[in-house]
């Protein structure tokens, strides 16, 4: 038989053992529980909850697991609340949703507790409006989104790893990243804002089939590490503008008419940072807005290719190719107006792996120079460029 535990007032509630059946919050106000070691076996939701501020604790040290029933009418998420819901405390939360979501709230916030999805018939998270991750891990292993907000997505800090077969985290309004690891593997696309996106730190991995970043009206990088592989896409792609001002970037995408970085022919700002875009092409920066010297390069490159670019005296970058390219994009501050610089492919390199598939401390030999060209003005070429990508690109359909 199953058994459902209610809770109808204010309180704070600690829970240990096991249960067939559901916790159920009858309360509008504030609730607190804390989980000490729970298993919750449910056929409906594990946790429901009608608090418009209610706490999960999962205490430090303990391991809880809950899993929702296959078929029931509504609320479907192994975690169901109708208000905010807050994740804390530096235990372990294993989830098994055989229904649908992982966690469901109005609003998710995530301080310190390591949350497991282990198994999702869609979304790990899904919010009605936003998520804020800061701190703590989340491990989500889904069918559908990784980590979904119908309104805005907020990362602070913590570590996700997100596994999902459509976008890693997707949001209506506005994605902002100021800080975390985030790594992604996705069957559509790593990271999807139906507004602006924004990466102003933290170091971010994302292997998609789809865009890498994708983005209706701005997408702005101004700082952290990034490294974005697009296996069928562009690794950046905003249908409105581009604005990067500072952090590494590296991105990948596939053979034309994909691109690196894609903005379709709208601006496209540079002011700081490194940025590496190669793909079969790359839009092109819109020269009168930008402040630091690019390099566009037009060559054929096959995969696990060395690529390196020097100004005579001292390599500025050597990384290997993870797909093959035909335009590359390279801004730094490295890139100085009056010095000649030259980029060559294949050949050999001797140095330590870096970020993403840069290479450091290296000795690059024995390549096959491509062109040089010494930068007078913002934007200078070295070969054959075709700048371009999709016009009009498209915004993924919500699933």
């Amino acid at each position: 038989s199953t058994k459902k535990v209610k809770i109808e007032k204010t309180g704070i509630y600690e829970f240990t053992g096991i249960l067939n059946g559901q916790i159920k919050i009858n309360t509008t106000e504030k609730v607190v529980i804390i989980l000490s070691n729970v298993t919750i076996t449910a056929t409906e939701q594990a946790i429901n909850s009608e608090s418009l501020d209610f706490y999960i604790i999962s205490k430090e040290g303990s391991i809880n697991s809950l899993t929702d029933g296959t078929t029931y009418e509504k609320g479907n998420a192994v975690i169901n609340c109708d208000g905010k819901v807050t994740f804390d405390g530096t235990g372990t939360l294993n989830l098994y949703a055989k229904s649908k979501h992982g966690i469901k709230a109005t609003d998710i916030v995530v301080w310190n507790t390591t949350i497991n999805v282990c198994e999702s018939i869609t979304d790990g998270l899904h919010a009605d409006n936003t998520v804020v991750v800061n701190s703590g891990v989340i491990n989500s292993n889904t069918t559908s989104d990784g980590i979904e907000s119908e309104n805005t997505l907020v990362i602070n800090g913590g570590t996700l790893n997100i596994t999902c077969g459509s976008d890693g985290l997707v949001a209506l309004n506005a994605v902002e990243i100021n800080n975390g690891i985030i790594n992604i593997n996705s069957l559509l696309e790593g990271i999807e804002s139906k507004g602006t996106l924004a990466i102003n730190n933290g170091y971010i991995q994302i292997t998609s089939v789809d865009d890498s970043l994708n983005a209706a009206t701005k997408i702005s990088i101004n700082g952290g590490k990034n490294y974005f592989i697009s296996s069928n896409n562009d690794a950046i792609d905003s249908n409105g503008t581009i604005l990067i001002t500072g952090g590494l970037t590296l991105a990948f995408g596939t053979t034309q008419p994909e691109c690196g970085i894609d903005c379709d022919n709208n601006e496209f700002k540079i002011t700081g940072g490194t940025l590496l875009a190669c793909g079969g092409s790359n839009s092109k920066p819109t020269s009168n807005l930008c402040t630091q010297n690019i390099l566009q390069i037009g060559t054929n490159v096959a995969k696990n290719t060395y690529v390196n670019i020097s100004d005579g005296n001292n390599d500025i970058i050597t990384f290997k190719t993870p797909s093959a390219c035909s335009q590359i994009l390279f801004t730094s501050n490295l890139i100085i107006t009056g010095k000649t610089y030259t980029a060559s492919t294949g050949g050999k390199a001797d140095g330590v792996n870096g970020f993403g598939c840069l290479l450091i401390d290296c000795k690059y030999l024995e390549g096959n120079k491509v062109g040089s060209s010494t930068i007078l003005t913002v934007i200078t070429n070295i070969g054959s460029i075709s700048n371009g990508g999709a016009i009009n690109g498209q915004i993924g359909p919500r699933r």
